[in-house]
C-alpha cells in the first residue's frame, strides 16, 4: 500500500498535469478559432501582384520567375506593416488529391517574405491550381485564395 503522504503528492501531480493540459488544449482550440474563412480573391498571381488587405496591413503578393510544373519559381509578400509572423501557401487543385504542398515564407532583413515553390504534375494534364496564403498576425490568421494556371 501507499502511505498517504505519497498518495497526496500524486493526487496532486496528477492535478496540475490535468489543469495545463486543459490550458494547452484552450490556448489551442482559442488560437486556432482565430482562423477566419478563407477569401477567394479575384487575383493571379501568374498574371499581375495582388494586393491584399489584412488586419491594418497591406500585403503585395508576387510571383518571380517562370510558373511551370516542376520548376521551381519565388513568391514574395511585401508587407507595409511589419505586424505579420507567419505566412504559408499551400497549392492544392479542386475535386482532385494532389498530395500535400505546403510551403513555408522566410522573412528577409528588408522585410519581404519569400517563398520557393515547385508545383507538381497533374498526370490528367489539368493545370488549375488553387493557391491557399495563410497569413498570421499576432491576433489574426486568414486564408487567401488565388487561382494560377500553369
Amino acid at each position: 500500500m501507499m502511505d498517504k503522504k505519497f498518495q497526496s503528492v500524486l493526487i496532486l501531480v496528477l492535478a496540475i498535469i490535468v489543469v495545463v493540459g486543459n490550458l494547452g488544449y484552450k490556448r489551442w482550440v482559442d488560437h486556432d478559432s482565430s482562423i477566419t474563412e478563407s477569401e477567394l480573391t479575384e487575383c493571379r498571381i501568374d498574371q499581375v501582384p495582388c494586393k491584399i488587405l489584412f488586419d491594418n496591413g497591406r500585403y503585395l503578393v508576387s510571383s518571380e520567375g517562370e510558373i511551370k510544373p516542376l520548376k521551381k519559381f519565388v513568391i514574395k509578400i511585401v508587407s507595409s506593416t511589419t505586424e505579420l509572423m507567419r505566412a504559408q501557401a499551400i497549392f492544392r487543385m479542386r475535386d482532385m488529391d494532389m498530395g500535400k504542398h505546403i510551403y513555408s515564407f522566410n522573412k528577409t532583413v528588408t522585410g519581404a517574405w519569400f517563398a520557393e515553390v515547385i508545383i507538381p504534375v497533374c498526370t490528367t494534364g489539368r493545370r488549375d491550381w488553387e493557391i491557399e496564403l495563410q497569413l498570421e498576425t499576432k491576433f489574426k490568421i486568414k486564408k487567401f485564395v488565388m487561382l494560377i494556371t500553369v
